[in-house]
Formats: C-alpha cells, structure tokens, sequence
C-alpha cells in the first residue's frame, strides 16, 4: 500500500487536474456547473475509496487515517480552509463540492 502522504498528493493531483480542466476559466461557478462535473465524480471517488478500497492489514481505515489523507489533499491544493476536502469528502453533497470549487478559485 502507498503512504498517506502518497496517496494524497495523488489525489489531489486529480483532483488538480479537473478543477483546471473546468473552472479555470470562469469568472465565477455556479451550483449548475459543479453537479455532474468531472471535479464532483473525482470528489466522490475518493469519498468511495477511503471507505472502502483503501486498507491496512485487511482493516478499513480509520477516521483518523482518512483524515490524514484528506488534510495532505487540502494541503497540496494550498486550501486555506484545513477541513474544506474533509467536509467535502463526508458530506459527498454538491452543496459542499461548489463551496469547494469556490474556495480554490478565490
């Protein structure tokens, strides 16, 4: 299994990658582009996977583990709001992913 901090730079590289694909060229999102959006799908894969792909000797991860992960992905997206992908991940709303994508882009 790869690290956390692995795992997370990952993930945020995706991530990274859909958000630039699709809003980085607005001048603002609205709820409308954010729903079905490839950056929506990445957010909830890894909401998935950190409930059920990822596993340390046959166990599920923590809560404190995948919140391990998901700090190291606010972090390398440089988040100012330390919970942001946290409560985006847990919350696997469009609510939380256009609040998100708003605080990325400010």
């Amino acid at each position: 299994m790869p690290t956390f901090n692995e795992i997370s730079k990952a993930y945020a590289d995706e991530l990274r990658a859909a958000l630039n694909a699709e809003f980085t060229k607005k001048a603002s999102v609205v709820a409308e582009d954010v729903r079905g959006s490839t950056t929506a799908s990445v957010l909830k894969k890894i909401a998935n996977e950190l409930e059920n792909t990822w596993q340390i000797d046959g166990k599920p991860l923590t809560e404190e583990q995948k919140d391990l992960i998901t700090d190291g992905i606010t972090e390398s997206l440089g988040i100012p709001d330390p919970d942001a992908i946290k409560r985006v991940v847990k919350s696997a709303s469009n609510d939380a992913y256009m609040q998100m994508v708003q605080q990325i882009s400010d």
